[in-house]
């Protein structure tokens, strides 16, 4: 703390030491513990409601189990359409109980940020064995997997070692020769460094091949596979800043999310559709070219 922020809390300080026992003072003090007592059980409330709901619609939406004649039957869970319409009633009853009717588009994306979250984290034990077999095999840039007819390659690079503590980062390159688009290699950072406590483990940015590989779009924000390079694969902020910007896997307090998932939706499903054919590549050797 500065010298500057002391000198305005002992101010502060000596102002309520001063009028603490003036009936002015007592009457702000009421209302101030009023209203913060006010929002904290209208918050209760909506997280108590939002848990009970949120019981009730996993059940109803699971199939459940069941027997007749000792044979086990499943009865149908809601149909996609009932399902989104319960969980835009449970979302709708959490704004109008906790009176935040104004956060409406706010509330929805952090469900989809969190949503996403538990769906990506689940393909980071598929990731390891697929760089696990790259690794092992020794499919490098200079020596590629490649897959399909001559369709696109995969394979690991390795960050250097620049800080005092080991660099645990695992590294897969995914780039498509079977596309037009510009962005059509996609970075894979698999993190395991303790220090990253913020992060549970994955950042992908999708990039060119080369600098300026197409010259007309020169003003584009997409960086090559070269900026990565040169920056040893970092991810400074793990959001919208990082130039080609997919995803990058958080947890708070055990919960995993992904900023700007509503967003970014498309691009986190051609991730997690990539990572399914990684991992078919390296466990049917018939998509591998040999």
């Amino acid at each position: 703390m500065t010298k500057k922020e002391d000198n305005i809390i002992d101010k502060l300080q000596k102002s309520i030491d001063k009028n603490k026992d003036t009936p002015e003072f007592k009457e702000y003090m009421k209302e101030l513990t009023k209203s913060v007592d006010d929002y904290k059980h209208r918050h209760d409330e909506a997280r108590k409601y939002g848990k009970a709901v949120g019981k009730r619609f996993v059940k109803k939406y699971k199939a459940i189990p069941y027997e007749v004649d000792g044979k086990t039957y499943h009865e149908k869970g809601l149909e996609t359409d009932d399902a989104s319409a319960a969980l835009a009633e449970i979302l709708y009853q959490c704004f109008t109980v906790d009176q935040s009717e104004d956060c409406e588009d706010l509330l929805s994306q952090w469900t989809q940020e969190k949503l996403w979250g538990k769906i990506v984290k689940q393909y980071i034990p598929t990731l390891k064995e697929v760089w696990q077999y790259l690794h092992d095999n020794k499919y490098t840039k200079n020596n590629t997997l490649g897959y399909g007819d001559a369709d696109g390659a995969i394979w690991v690079e390795y960050p250097r070692q620049e800080e005092k503590w080991p660099d645990k980062r695992n590294i897969i390159i995914h780039r498509s020769h079977c596309t037009c688009a510009d962005d059509d290699t996609h970075i894979f950072v698999l993190d395991d460094s303790k220090w990253v406590s913020m992060f549970s483990g994955l950042h992908v940015r999708t990039v060119w091949p080369r600098e300026n590989s197409r010259g007309i779009h020169k003003y584009r924000t997409i960086p090559s596979i070269n900026t990565y390079r040169k920056n040893n694969f970092k991810s400074f902020y793990g959001d919208d800043r990082d130039k080609g910007y997919v995803l990058t896997l958080k947890e708070v307090s055990g919960t995993p999310s992904i900023d700007g998932a509503s967003l970014h939706q498309g691009r986190i499903q051609s991730a997690i559709y990539l990572i399914g054919q990684m991992k078919d590549i390296i466990t049917d050797e018939s998509y591998q070219c040999k």
